[in-house]
């Protein structure tokens, strides 16, 4: 984490030195989650099925934070932000060990600090962004503690990349739309019994968000 954090601070003092002007901004969005259903079916340490955990929900995600833009003569942008996300998850559990029994509905989430990198390009006031993102774990809450067997595995750092475009109005508020695909497949963090379940896919998030920069845009 230290590193990473270390990186951003080294490349935007960089580029502050470097280039034309360095404006300080904040922003707040939501996202949401594509993925398809899908079961898995957890087994004991014998090799009876226990349980079976399908994904109900990927509510929507909320995050905000910190933008620092560097311009690169009139075109090009350096942007690296500092950003607080919030998940929310909805798992619809059956115990196959209480034959007859409804499945339950167990919410999950989790908080990450996200350090995207982007770089972009100008035209006129629409933008055109892509870079890599880090995703630092904080923190989670989990129904899924009350199962038997389960243990959460959370990365401390994972990562995705981030496409995209927005527009300026007024020269500082800000309007994006992003689309971001993870390197990680999702629930890469659910064990049970001592085995990683991780579902087939990776998570792909379109993302909105609202932001203002400081500072007059020379």
């Amino acid at each position: 984490m230290k590193q990473a954090f270390a990186l951003v601070f080294l490349c935007i003092s960089m580029a502050s030195t470097a280039y034309t002007q360095v404006r300080f901004g904040l922003k707040i969005g939501a996202g949401t989650a594509s993925i398809t259903d899908q079961q898995l079916d957890i087994l004991e340490a014998g090799g009876l099925k226990r349980f079976g955990i399908a994904l109900k929900e990927a509510a929507y995600s909320a995050h905000g934070g910190l933008i620092i833009q560097v311009r690169m003569g009139k075109q090009f942008l350096i942007q690296p932000e500092l950003l607080l996300q919030s998940n929310s998850v909805d798992y619809s559990v059956r115990d196959f060990s209480s034959p007859g029994s409804e499945p339950r509905i167990l919410k999950e989430k989790y908080q990450y600090l996200n350090l995207p990198f982007l770089l972009g390009a100008r035209i006129g006031p629409l933008r055109l962004n892509a870079g890599p993102q880090g995703h630092v774990f904080l923190s989670s809450r989990s129904d899924l503690g009350a199962l038997e067997g389960y243990k959460e595995d959370f990365k401390t750092m994972t990562f995705s990349w981030l496409a995209g475009a927005g527009v300026d109005v007024w020269k500082t508020l800000m309007l994006d739309i992003r689309y971001e695909g993870s390197l990680t497949r999702f629930g890469d963090h659910i064990t049970f019994f001592g085995k990683e379940y991780p579902f087939e896919q990776r998570q792909a998030r379109l993302i909105f968000s609202a932001g203002i920069l400081f500072g007059k845009k020379k």
